[in-house]
């Protein structure tokens, strides 16, 4: 079974972890425009109460100060006149007055008006009363003028303090913003952190299935076989984890008999190949007969295309080793110029037949590594060198190094790999049109193994683009040096 993780997430399909994603990474923002809104919401209504209580006690504060000043002066021609109907006008302003009274304590008011409303109250009410008993009774002494006058001062303070009250909403509505800003901010405070979190987490969430699944695509096509594909995620992806792990052994058992089918026609192969080679040379060297100038050249060509089969024989044995092998066994330090001396010394004599000059630049580095490997890295890529190097050319042997990682270069004059050859250069079995006639085409494994031996030391190969002074192939080999191990170093 594919291991779960994320079990609390584990959606059926892929687009339903996308769109719940969306979801949760959403909220903290919704979350934010909704508290905003509110805020905004609350300030308005409280402006347009705080605007509407201020125009209205002010405006009943004004009647108040109208009707003040009426019933003063109704009582003042009353108190001169004695006519009834001023004391009736009179009545009606009391009436009126007490109607305001009533309006403005109605009002959310601040303690100072309540209490000069109270005191305005208590003024009306003495001066209402002696006007009654100055109606019923002319002897009595007339209304204090001074209490008149304590009146309309008492109105006209609460008028005043009427148009502070819309000075001291503002204030209030300012302090309301203030404190919504502060609230915004610290909620943005967290809500920012979480917003982050949550994309973080469904980003991982997300892109973590598809990684994996370009990871074990790339490891396939790399012919990395061994190790089992699972997958995390949303069911489906799970599945096709389950149906790629499903090919991955599919892959694994057809590399497996490859090999094997391999392995086996090249040791049946070598048998009858050798009693070829054998009965060849013994007509060669004339053991049972005399032979015609024809028949030994026949006995030639027999002789070394016999030579031939039986190198690309060896290259297939030494092809199913190297897949065989779990990694290189056999290391020691050895010298890479003096391995490449070898090698030339190997192709001595096909390198004096082609008139060839062997170009040398070789820094003396140790390195640890197996030295039948290195020594067909080296004499895979020379044989192609030395093959396809034109008559009289020069081949360019090249051996630096730095503090992290080992160059070797060789490259040669001739036509060079194309353009269509080059990304399938390094595949098992893939062979390139031959540059010229005459030239045997090989098995196509030679680049191969020097590929699957360089990658055993964690290198790489590549071909290089040609200078404008230079034409041909380009091989350029780079060896990693291991910081913490004494893998290489140069004398």
């Amino acid at each position: 079974m594919v291991e779960r993780k994320y079990s609390w997430f584990h959606l059926k399909y892929f687009y339903l972890l996308v769109v719940f994603s969306f979801l949760i990474v959403s909220a903290p923002l919704m979350m934010a425009l909704i508290t905003g809104f509110n805020y905004v919401e609350r300030l308005t209504q409280q402006s347009q109460e705080a605007v509407l209580r201020a125009v209205k006690t002010t405006q009943i504060s004004r009647q108040l100060l109208s009707q003040s000043t009426a019933m003063e002066r109704s009582a003042r021609q009353f108190v001169v006149l004695g006519n009834e109907s001023i004391l009736t006008s009179y009545y009606a302003l009391h009436e009126n007055y007490l109607e305001t009274a009533e309006k403005l304590a109605d009002i959310t008011l601040s303690a100072d008006l309540r209490d000069q409303l109270s005191s305005l109250n208590i003024l009306e009410l003495k001066l209402f009363k002696s006007m009654e008993l100055w109606a019923n009774d002319t002897n009595k002494n007339p209304v204090n003028p001074q209490d008149f006058i304590a009146m309309s001062q008492t109105a006209a303070s609460i008028l005043t303090n009427s148009d502070q009250l819309i000075d001291l909403e503002l204030q209030i509505m300012e302090s309301l913003s203030t404190e919504a800003r502060s609230n915004m901010n610290k909620q943005l405070l967290w809500l920012i952190p979480l917003f982050v979190v949550f994309m973080y987490v469904f980003t991982r969430l997300i892109a973590n299935p598809i990684l994996q699944l370009d990871k074990h695509i790339r490891e396939l096509g790399n012919g990395r076989f061994e190790k089992a594909i699972k997958v995390s995620g949303s069911g489906d992806l799970r599945a096709l984890g389950e149906r790629l792990d499903w090919l991955r052994k599919q892959l694994a058992y057809l590399e497996k008999v490859k090999r094997e089918f391999l392995q086996s026609v090249s040791h049946e192969l070598k048998t009858p190949l050798t009693s070829i080679r054998e009965s060849t040379e013994l007509l060669n060297d004339e053991v049972i007969g005399p032979l015609s100038e024809k028949q030994k050249r026949v006995c030639s060509i027999l002789q070394k295309n016999s030579l031939s089969l039986q190198k690309m024989i060896e290259k297939l044995l030494s092809f199913n080793m190297n897949h065989s092998a779990k990694g290189s066994a056999g290391k020691k330090n050895i010298y890479i110029a003096q391995v490449i001396e070898h090698v030339l010394t190997d192709h001595e004599a096909i390198i004096l037949s082609k008139q060839l000059k062997i170009n040398r630049d070789l820094e003396n580095w140790i390195y640890l590594a197996n030295e039948d490997e290195f020594r067909t890295i080296i004499d895979n890529l020379l044989s192609n060198a030395v093959k396809y190097a034109p008559l009289g050319s020069t081949i360019n042997i090249s051996l630096h190094g730095s503090a992290e990682m080992i160059y070797l270069d060789i490259s040669d004059q001739g036509i060079g790999i194309s353009h269509k050859d080059k990304s399938h250069v390094f595949e098992a079995f893939y062979r390139g049109e031959p540059p010229t006639k005459g030239v045997i085409k090989g098995s196509g494994l030679g680049l191969s193994i020097v590929k699957e031996f360089v990658e055993a030391y964690h290198g790489t190969i590549e071909v290089l683009e040609p200078t404008e002074n230079q034409n041909g192939a380009h091989f350029r080999i780079s060896l990693p040096i291991a910081s913490d191990e004494e893998l290489a170093w140069v004398v």
